[in-house]
């Protein structure tokens, strides 16, 4: 089995991850503010954690970065694309977001390539490399907001590359990091997964009953002209989108949330 990532858990599945080191549940909680929230690389004057454990962390753990191969900025706003490279040479892109208040969010992939084939996608081109794993995803926000020190990060959208509920436990692992008091901070209700519909998933997600934000992109409300357009939706019709996205709305905040890519002279 690879060495866990230190970066890709809470404290609680810090502990899980790593038992015969014997972390109190305190020496999980400030080992990941350290290594998540400050961004730090080291483990060095930690109070209350030895030496001795602070070595077994490093030994057994991971805390490899992603690599910046190259940054976008726009000319006339604060938006940045990022192009990540991880340390098996896949590469995927983030972009950070200006918001309204003086703020960033973050849109983070969860896959490199995407495996849907939606038709208005450049990434479906691509094809389907691999899953993200928790600690890719998290290290997106954590090296963007290391490198945004003006505004604050308040929220991070599952919407760049892949298809986050393909990547269902990875994404829920690096979205529960991200939220984290000794993570990143980020509130549940900042924190937006989006999905082209994948059915038995979003049931997950509901009976699970996980706190974050959930758009349906949906394209069009037409089963056939959707089908079109995003194949996968020729497994799930519109209607049973409709009634899963009812019973979420009536769990959460009886908000319904729904992406649309407007297409002149096709959905418009």
């Amino acid at each position: 089995m690879p060495r866990p990532h230190l970066r890709g858990h809470t404290p609680e599945t810090l502990i899980e991850a790593l038992p015969d080191l014997g972390l109190r549940p305190t020496d999980a909680r400030r080992v990941t503010t350290r290594l998540v929230y400050d961004y730090q690389a080291h483990l060095d004057g930690i109070s209350g954690l030895s030496r001795e454990k602070a070595r077994g962390l490093l030994v057994a753990g991971r805390l490899d970065q992603l690599e910046v191969v190259d940054r976008r900025r726009s000319a006339v706003d604060p938006f940045v694309k990022y192009l990540f490279r991880a340390p098996d040479g896949r590469t995927f892109e983030s972009v950070r977001i200006p918001l309204e208040q003086p703020r960033f969010s973050i849109c983070v992939s969860s896959q490199a390539g995407c495996a849907l084939r939606c038709a208005f996608c450049e990434t479906g081109r691509m094809g389907f490399e691999r899953n993200l794993e928790p600690w890719e995803i998290v290290d997106q926000v954590l090296r963007i907001r290391a490198e945004s020190p003006e505004r604050p990060v308040t929220g991070v959208v599952f919407q760049g590359q892949g298809e986050p509920f393909q990547n269902y436990e990875n994404v829920m692992a690096a979205a529960d990091v991200l939220r984290h008091p000794c993570g990143a901070r980020i509130g549940s209700d900042r924190i937006t997964i989006s999905t082209v519909g994948l059915l038995p998933a979003i049931e997950r997600y509901i009976e699970e009953g996980r706190p974050y934000r959930l758009i349906l992109s949906l394209t069009s409300a037409f089963g056939d002209k959707r089908e079109s357009l995003l194949p996968v939706a020729g497994k799930w019709p519109v209607d049973q989108l409709a009634d899963a996205m009812k019973r979420l709305a009536r769990r959460q905040r009886n908000v319904i949330n729904l992406a649309w890519v407007l297409m002149a002279g096709v959905n418009t």
